[in-house]
């Protein structure tokens, strides 16, 4: 177990997953948003996205239809959102990788929305922006 990592530890995901692999865990989320809001959780520690390794992405993806398909029979949800914090600053609270998957409902309450206010995009940053990442 990585520095006492609360996913690394078998007896918190076991109790509530309801799919897995040789990979990951799919389990309902201890701090849900939606009914079946749930959690893709890698079985090896790791604290960023980009630090896991292609495969288990891949195997992550291929079998996302599986743990689509059991969660939409289960709760009949008409949307769904995907979302990755990596980092504190992004709200990450658990320093273990982690997908949630977030049932919509219509007329839910839950609003993940681009506020303009907090960062003008112009034209020139972009352009400018642009250039650097493809000069890096």
């Amino acid at each position: 177990m990585e520095n006492n990592c609360l996913f690394c530890d078998k007896k918190n995901v076991e109790e509530d997953c309801f799919f897995e692999n040789e990979y990951f865990y799919v389990i309902l989320s201890h701090q849900p948003i939606s009914e079946g809001h749930s959690v893709i959780i890698p079985k090896k520690h790791y604290e960023y996205l980009h630090e896991i390794p292609s495969e288990i992405i891949l195997n992550i993806m291929m079998n996302l239809e599986k743990v689509l398909e059991k969660m939409k029979k289960a709760v009949n949800f008409e949307s769904y959102n995907i979302a990755i914090n990596n980092g504190e600053l992004s709200g990450m609270q658990i320093k273990h990788v982690h997908i949630h998957i977030i049932p919509r409902f219509k007329g839910d309450k839950i609003h993940i929305e681009r506020n303009k206010e907090f960062f003008v995009f112009t034209d020139e940053i972009k352009n400018s922006l642009r250039k650097k990442l493809i000069d890096i």
